[in-house]
């Protein structure tokens, strides 16, 4: 019920404004939100013939896609991506379609060749755009003149960075009510706390006191913030999956794989320890990472590491927990991930928790080691699920320590991947069965 009147309550903001800014807490389907808005202004009020939506070819394909996919009501949506050549773009825009996506870089194309059809536009992680002197931000800027209808999405953690506001405002609203110049944002909501004259480094800047409140109040009717109850009633323990697909090739890869092994048992080929050991092969390749019979780490595909790459941008400004299963996941992660602190020991742990915009990477099967060391982890992230759904509960109890956690669970389609987390579901509705026969419930 509070998710409900989360969504409606949020539906109803970004329909009654031209332009406006979504920033709510993870896992309160915001893109289930927009989509309803979207049908609403195509195909009910008639107000646009299409609109563009600008994200990442991760979130695209991902859980852009999943949403459409999910909601029912949502299938009579055209959409269209354009990518490609420019040939392949263009015939792309003269297929008719209600919703375009393109990705944030992706934007550049229209600038090459002066073609930007689109009034009414969707701009999802909107913290990308917040350095003024970016190409990205000034693209958008020249765009922005001929947009009439648009809804940004920022992650609800963006308020705790408020030096990053400015700049996405001033797309919004042309610094009608964050000032009109960064200098004299900052000059208005901030000391400047340095010795040297350079003072425009965000590191010498503290907030005065109020600041925080007033900012908010000013946003207030532009930009649309989760009330708390909603929040917190949605996210308590929420589990969210993030789907990533392999390509042809790829998943020839994970069929195959395994089949070379069958040899070695000979007549105990079907026995369960050979497929035990295939399924663990398979494990790996859908996680991306094959550990070879050598030592060797084979690289099979980085679809997990790039959807682990885009939670970890949207999940800015909160304290985030990575979670791997097999231990030579370990370096390709921190190869890939920029602020990651390794929990090898009790010291790394303490070092985390003083340390800002880092993620903490740990391993689920060395986790109870060390578990006896409050982590309050916001965000979990799962990029490699266990066999034993016991230890996955485990150690986001643990891990949560009481916070209320969402989790998120970055799963490879039409891989092994889907029965861990289907087995990890119906362990927990049998758990909540048995709490109400245990209460009295029927």
């Amino acid at each position: 019920m509070e998710q409900y009147l989360y969504r409606k309550k949020a539906i109803d903001f970004l329909l009654g404004r031209n332009v406006s800014m979504l920033m709510s807490g993870k896992g309160l389907e915001n893109k289930a939100v927009i989509l309803h808005v979207i049908r609403e202004l195509v195909q009910e009020r008639f107000l646009t013939e299409s609109v563009l939506v600008v994200s990442s070819s991760q979130a695209i394909l991902g859980c852009w896609r999943e949403k459409l996919e999910k909601w029912d009501h949502q299938h009579t949506l055209r959409t269209g991506f354009i990518h490609g050549s420019d040939a392949e773009k263009k015939r792309l825009l003269e297929r008719k379609a209600d919703l375009y996506f393109i990705t944030h870089d992706g934007l550049a194309w229209f600038e090459k060749t002066g073609i930007f059809p689109f009034t009414h536009v969707v701009v999802d992680q909107f913290g990308l755009y917040s350095n003024p002197k970016s190409a990205r931000f000034k693209r958008f800027q020249r765009f922005r003149r001929n947009i009439q209808y648009l809804v940004v999405l920022s992650s609800l953690g963006a308020m705790n960075r408020p030096l990053d506001l400015w700049a996405q405002m001033y797309l919004l609203d042309g610094g009608e009510r964050l000032e009109e110049r960064r200098a004299g944002f900052l000059e208005r909501y901030f000391f400047y706390t340095g010795s040297g004259e350079n003072k425009d480094r965000y590191c010498d800047r503290e907030m005065k006191q109020g600041a925080a409140e007033r900012i908010r109040r000013n946003l207030s009717d532009i930009c649309f913030m989760s009330d708390a109850e909603y929040a917190l009633a949605a996210e308590y323990r929420r589990c969210c999956n993030a789907y990533v697909t392999m390509d042809g090739k790829e998943y020839s890869k994970y069929k195959m794989v395994g089949q070379e092994m069958l040899p070695e048992f000979g007549e105990k080929a079907g026995s369960q320890i050979c497929t035990e050991a295939v399924m663990i092969r398979r494990m790996q390749v859908a996680n991306g990472i094959l550990y070879g019979n050598n030592g060797e780490i084979h690289r099979i595909h980085e679809r997990k590491t790039e959807e682990l790459k885009r939670l970890l941008m949207e999940c800015m400004g909160v304290s985030v927990v990575i979670v791997h299963w097999f231990r030579h996941e370990r370096e390709v992660i921190r190869e890939k991930v920029q602020k990651l602190c390794v929990a090898e020991s009790e010291g790394d742990i303490r070092r985390w928790k003083i340390q800002k915009g880092a993620a903490l990477l740990v391993s689920a099967a060395e986790w109870s080691k060390r578990s006896n060391i409050s982590v309050g982890a916001e965000v979990i992230i799962w990029f490699s699920l266990p066999w034993d759904t016991g230890l996955y509960e485990r150690v986001n109890e643990e891990l949560a320590n009481g916070k209320n956690a969402t989790v998120y669970r970055i799963l490879t389609r039409n891989t092994i991947d889907e029965e861990l987390a289907e087995n990890i579901s119906n362990r927990a509705e049998q758990r909540k069965k048995l709490a109400g026969i245990r209460n009295g419930g029927s």
